[in-house]
C-alpha cells in the first residue's frame, strides 16, 4: 500500500481546480496524501513560459520539470490535454470530476492502493474519475 504520494493540483485561486488544461494553471497546490491524512505542503507559482502552440509539448515538459523538482508523483485536475500520455510516463495524472481541490484530493486518497498496485508493476497509467466517483485506470503504452 502507498505510504504517501506527493500530488500537485492545478488552480488559479488555490481552492478550485481549473477547467483548462493542467499546464495552464497560475498555481499548483502541492499535497502529501496518505491513506490517513492530507497535508498541504506548499503552493507554487507556474513560472513556465507560455505555450507557443495549443498543447505545446515543450510547455508540458517544463511544467513536469517544475513539479518533479518538488518531488511530485501525481497530478490532478479536471482537464488534461493531449500531453497526458507523456505526462503519464513521469507522473500519475488523475482526472477528477470535482471542482473543489479538497474533494478531488479525497478522491485520489481513496485510490492510493490501486495506484500503488499499478506503479509497483511498472505500469504507466492515468486515472479518470466519473460523475458517480467510479475510477477507471488506463494504461499508457
Amino acid at each position: 500500500m502507498v505510504k504517501n504520494m506527493i500530488i500537485a493540483c492545478a488552480t488559479d485561486d488555490k481552492l478550485n481546480f481549473i477547467d483548462r488544461h493542467f499546464g495552464d494553471a497560475k498555481f499548483y497546490c502541492i499535497f502529501d496524501v496518505t491513506t490517513d491524512s492530507i497535508r498541504l505542503l506548499q503552493t507554487i507559482e507556474n513560472t513556465t513560459e507560455e505555450e507557443r502552440q495549443h498543447a505545446d509539448p515543450q510547455k508540458a515538459k517544463s511544467v513536469m520539470q517544475l513539479l518533479k523538482e518538488e518531488g511530485t508523483q501525481g497530478v490532478i485536475n479536471k482537464a488534461f490535454g493531449p500531453n497526458i500520455k507523456p505526462i503519464a510516463k513521469l507522473l500519475v495524472p488523475v482526472i477528477t470530476n470535482e471542482t473543489l481541490i479538497e474533494d478531488g484530493v479525497k478522491q485520489l486518497q481513496n485510490l492510493l492502493s490501486q495506484i500503488e498496485e499499478n506503479i509497483s508493476q511498472n505500469r504507466k497509467i492515468y486515472v479518470k474519475i466519473s460523475g458517480n466517483n467510479e475510477a477507471k485506470i488506463f494504461e499508457i503504452n
